[in-house]
């Protein structure tokens, strides 16, 4: 299940103009088939991914540049699950279904991944002043990464997004050198990231001597 955070390590701020993942995915409005490589793709390898966390019949996805024949196969069987033609091209009626699926396991599930405790992105950017569940995982996350950087300042858990909070995703972006620095905005990028640096610390807090915090130890 970790595999969801290290496939989308590289994922663009899909929501760098303050729009949902959902919102976006309604302006694309063309089909993307085997061969393409664009921005867009990312997104269907993210919404992918968190379906086959859940779902065995579906294959995860490598991280790649392009829609692959690993792509194509996952969607292909995305599309024989949820009963759409069988095509490997991702066309409107499959991204829809790829959404509505995504939308579904948010809703069914509070968003928290089984066994890890950790939640998915909503889909919503998380901004100041807000107050949430997702504010307060975030608070979580990023508290108990402060333990392992110093740069980081350690926040209070209350599920408010307050100055605290905004000055500690500063730290973390500067830290780990993501884009938007001095605005506490927690777009996809920024989320997913934060949880993997998180889930890499937990799983293993005995570090080897030379070894920087939130990497693991070779394969």
């Amino acid at each position: 299940i970790l595999y969801i955070y290290s496939s989308v390590k590289h994922l663009a701020e899909l929501d760098s103009e303050g729009l949902a993942l959902s919102e976006i995915a309604r302006q694309f409005g063309e089909e993307f088939r085997p061969g393409d490589v664009s921005y867009e793709i990312n997104v269907i390898r993210y919404y992918i991914n968190t379906v086959a966390s859940f779902n065995p019949k579906i294959p995860s996805v490598p991280y790649g540049s392009g829609f692959d024949a690993e792509l194509e196969n996952s969607i292909r069987s995305f599309q024989q699950e949820y009963g759409l033609p069988v095509t490997g091209i991702v066309d409107e009626e499959t991204w829809n279904k790829l959404e509505e699926v995504y939308i579904g396991i948010i809703d069914n599930t509070g968003g928290y991944l089984e066994g890890l405790g950790v939640l998915l992105y909503p889909g919503e950017p998380v901004r100041y002043g807000t107050r949430s569940e997702a504010v307060r995982a975030l608070q979580t996350y990023l508290s108990y990464i402060a333990d392992f950087y110093p740069s980081i300042p350690k926040v209070s858990v209350t599920g408010y997004y307050g100055d605290e909070t905004q000055s500690a995703i500063n730290a973390f972006k500067r830290e780990f050198g993501l884009e938007g620095g001095g605005t506490g905005f927690v777009g996809g990028n920024t989320w997913n990231r934060i949880a993997e640096v998180y889930l890499d610390l937990r799983e293993g807090d005995t570090k080897s001597e030379g070894q920087n915090p939130g990497y693991t130890l070779g394969e």
